[in-house]
């Protein structure tokens, strides 16, 4: 791992330079899918934003401008605009999605950002006015009026000053208070793209050379850009086609931008039954998880899941044959623990459900 994170950072410094800049792009959002998909605890909403914008930006002419390798290249063809539109839209989707996940009842009610901020209670000087209910509320509301309200303001040429002012505030602010990883800092860089594309030569007086003429995409390019923002509106729609609350069930929440929307706390116990003998034994699986395995599994029940048909696998390995049953209680946004999943269902001998509800998910209790 440490040498796959050491050829990232090549790659990274032979984007900024720009020697096969497109090329270390294809790389480096294959290694990050790669990473991403590694490890289910492990995953992010950035992370799948980090490896959209690589593809994006291996596909668009990114490497036409400053580029060492442009020394002994061909001048380049001329530039199309494609590539600049794709990852705008990708931005612009995100807030979308976001925006349209927040109208929840737990949302609008102030949830779960005043358990976060309430837990800040003791930072010096804004502890207290964290802490203070109308604040969480507050947040809640310009969260949610800024993420629907900022995908006309980023594409209109009066508003997205405006609108680029507005949401630097608020990334600074979500990655102070929350501290969210690059999230904040990857989106701050984004704004960038919705300027005219000229505006550096402006800003720095500078033109290594004149600007190529904008060519019209083939419709090979037409067609392949609407696919892929096709997918992008679609995939995170899914939860559509399940019954219950995202937040709960978590069917249909990952790549589908449904950000901070839920804390959730609870217990978690594995019941293996000897199907032989009758004996029925707890099992301790902590020693199988790491740290942040073991925090991430509470409230995921297609995590415990796997580890339940680990634990049937091992078994058999072992030559005993054992039912799997899991007492898992879970508190949603602050509400009384509740089942999450059905504690008679033998979960090592349920199917995996990709596509469709998985029955043993018990539903949120009004």
């Amino acid at each position: 791992m440490v040498l796959v994170h050491l050829g990232l950072s090549a790659l990274g410094i032979a984007i900024v330079l720009g020697l096969g800049a497109r090329v270390a792009l294809g790389l480096t959002a294959g290694v990050l899918a790669w990473l991403l998909l590694l490890d289910q605890a492990a995953y992010l909403n950035h992370d799948v934003l980090l490896v959209m914008l690589c593809v994006e930006l291996a596909l668009s002419p990114c490497d036409h401008v400053l580029s060492l390798d442009r020394r002994w290249r061909s001048p380049p063809p001329p530039a199309r605009a494609h590539g600049l539109w794709m990852l705008r839209i990708s931005i612009v989707l995100v807030y979308v999605f976001a925006g349209l996940a927040k109208l929840n009842p737990d949302w609008l009610s102030g949830q779960p950002l005043g358990m976060w901020l309430d837990a800040r209670q003791d930072w010096p000087g804004v502890g207290p006015w964290l802490a203070w209910a109308p604040t969480a509320m507050a947040m809640s509301a310009a969260g949610l009026v800024l993420d629907l309200l900022v995908a006309p303001a980023l594409l209109s040429k009066r508003l997205r000053m405006g609108a680029i002012l507005a949401l630097s505030a608020f990334h600074v602010v979500n990655g102070v208070l929350f501290r969210i990883g690059i999230f904040p800092l990857v989106m701050l860089a984004a704004h960038l793209l919705f300027l005219d594309p000229g505006w550096p030569r402006r800003v720095l007086r500078w033109a290594p050379h004149a600007p190529v003429r904008g060519a019209a995409p083939s419709r090979a390019i037409v067609a392949g850009t609407a696919l892929w923002i096709g997918v992008q509106v679609v995939v995170p729609l899914r939860h559509l086609a399940y019954p219950g609350r995202p937040s709960w069930t978590e069917e249909g929440h990952r790549f589908a931008w449904r950000m901070m929307l839920r804390t959730k706390r609870g217990t978690l116990g594995f019941r293996a039954v000897d199907l032989t003998s009758g004996d029925s034994t707890e099992v301790d699986v902590r020693a199988m998880l790491s740290d942040r395995q073991r925090l991430t599994i509470i409230g995921q029940p297609d995590m415990i899941w796997l580890l339940a048909q680990r634990l049937r696998t091992d078994a058999e390995a072992e030559g005993h044959t054992i039912a799997v049953y899991v007492d898992h209680r879970v508190s949603l946004n602050g509400r009384p623990p509740a089942p999450l999943i059905d504690p008679t269902v033998d979960l090592s001998r349920q199917p995996r459900h990709a596509w469709t509800h998985a029955p043993w998910i018990l539903p949120l209790p009004d």
